[in-house]
């Protein structure tokens, strides 16, 4: 830009607040300004609330967290008359045994009388034999009572841990095609936003928006201000960039009336971070990519955009010992690459290796590459001698195989009915 038109937008700048344009061939002069806009052509927060609402309130979307303890509960509940009623079955059985033992120490007693021993040792070891097999045989009866009993329960349990884990599943397939649903309607309400912004931005300045206007956008978009008005700089027809005294740059609009006439408006003013000055910007789809003097450069605008301009085309610095064109957004996706291509994290063997030849192949050292993608992190230990031996760990581990689940045992079917004989 020459320094007449430079010295015209400066100017213009000054005189903001009169209310006058910058016309070629005639200075400052009057103009009507542009409509103040207020609100969207459709409220975004009106279009969506509906569906957002049904979301939340979806039974499919909402399916409850299940407790397990609470499961277990109710289906020892439901068993609390089948055992109450096995108690009272095996009650009246030990009422026998007790009845049957009282009978044997009669007959040793009886037996012993008649045959002249009672009192002796032999009388009494009789008399004591007749009361223990009475008093075995209570107990194998109160033993089955308490097994069968037993048995109910884990039954019960096992009936519940099975309906806890489906419940889990449905709950977290809830959960999951609840966060989808989300995101869906998210994205829809983004791609909504930025066509209204694009529209909003056609002959219009950021600063013709209103404050909640601005406000909405911000939250839409998960935006701050800086940002926003990057966006809105981006959607704006040939939009040229000022670098300012400050550090900052101004964006303008450059149009030609039927006249032939030239208009300069500002659209934008956009703010090194931290104070820092910039250098140069290159305008993208969904925003501005800032360069800054000391070689680095920053990002602003959507970066949730499909075309967001993350790959930069106003590089850093070289990092030394990098290929030429790596920057640290290439370290950071090669290391994202390496810890997918394997299993449980790590790097397959394969693929570590093309990506440290490659490097070497583009000017990189063997030394920043270990560096950046050491083996420890990324060489699986339980694969380490499928690894060249300068890109193994400097532990392996020995691999485990896998255990063999053991299936749980099939319970038994309870029942009341038991064959007694004495």
């Amino acid at each position: 830009m020459d320094k007449t038109n430079i010295d015209a937008f400066n100017k213009v700048q000054s005189e903001q607040k009169t209310g006058k344009t910058y016309v070629s061939g005639k200075g400052l002069v009057s103009a009507t300004p542009a409509p103040i806009v207020t609100t969207p052509t459709v409220t975004l927060k009106d279009r969506y609330a509906t569906q957002k609402e049904n979301i939340n309130t979806n039974p499919i979307y909402n399916v409850e967290q299940p407790n397990e303890q609470a499961i277990r509960d109710q289906y020892r509940q439901r068993n609390v008359e089948y055992i109450n009623a096995i108690k009272s079955q095996f009650d009246k059985y030990i009422d026998e045994d007790i009845q049957a033992k009282n009978s044997l120490e009669s007959k040793a007693y009886i037996g012993a009388l008649a045959g002249g021993m009672s009192g002796s040792i032999s009388g009494a070891s009789k008399e004591y034999k007749a009361a223990e097999t009475g008093n075995k045989k209570i107990r194998e009866t109160k033993a089955q009572r308490d097994l069968l009993i037993s048995q109910v329960q884990e039954s019960a349990d096992l009936r519940a841990s099975q309906e806890f884990d489906q419940r889990r599943k449905e709950y977290l397939a809830s959960a999951r095609d609840k966060e989808q649903a989300e995101q869906l309607l998210t994205g829809n309400i983004k791609k909504a936003a930025e066509a209204e912004i694009t529209d909003l931005a056609q002959g219009r300045s950021y600063s013709e928006l209103t404050p909640k206007l601005r406000e909405q956008y911000k939250k839409e978009l998960n935006l701050d201000d800086e940002q926003l008005q990057a966006l809105f700089i981006s959607k704006t027809p040939k939009a040229k960039e000022v670098k300012l005294a400050d550090g900052s740059i101004a964006y303008y609009q450059q149009e030609v009336d039927e006249n032939g006439d030239v208009n300069m408006k500002e659209v934008g003013r956009l703010k090194g971070a931290n104070g820092k000055t910039i250098k140069d910007s290159k305008i993208t789809d969904n925003g501005v990519q800032i360069l800054y003097t000391d070689g680095t450069y920053e990002f602003k605008g959507n970066a949730g955009s499909s075309n967001d301009g993350s790959t930069p085309t106003i590089k850093s610095k070289p990092i030394p010992g990098t290929p030429s064109t790596f920057t640290q957004d290439d370290i950071t996706k090669g290391r994202e690459i390496l810890s997918r291509s394997g299993s449980n994290g790590y790097a397959s063997p394969n693929i570590y290796y093309a990506v440290y030849k490659k490097w070497v192949e583009e000017g990189g050292t063997e030394k920043k590459f270990l560096e950046l993608y050491p083996p420890n992190q990324f060489a699986n230990p339980a694969e380490a001698d499928l690894y060249p031996t300068f890109l193994q760990p400097s532990t392996s581990i020995v691999k485990k195989e896998s255990k063999t689940t053991v299936p749980s045992p099939t319970l038994p079917t309870p029942t009341t009915s038991t064959s007694r004989s004495y």
